[in-house]
């Protein structure tokens, strides 16, 4: 199978759905006419669920995340 593992898929679901439901046109318009497109409430959601820095230890604050994860993590930052 060419599939990612379950838990990869379901870290990359998580991210995806942060962005699905704080992304909206009104906060990407700001995003976009800002200095540095920082978004401080989106970066605490992604924190609160640990996929910020996903290949860090849970301990630290992290997803505990393995290679596949990682990537699919920043996929879905890439193309949100």
């Amino acid at each position: 199978s060419f599939e990612y593992p379950a838990q990869a898929r379901a870290a990359a679901d998580i991210t995806r759905r942060i962005f699905e439901e704080h992304a909206t046109a009104e906060v990407r318009e700001k995003q976009f006419f800002s200095d540095d497109g920082f978004d401080p409430a989106l970066y605490r959601k992604l924190g609160a669920e640990r996929v910020l820095h996903p290949d860090w230890p849970a301990s630290l604050g992290g997803h505990d995340s393995d290679s596949y994860a990682v990537g699919l993590i920043k996929q879905v930052f890439v193309e949100s």
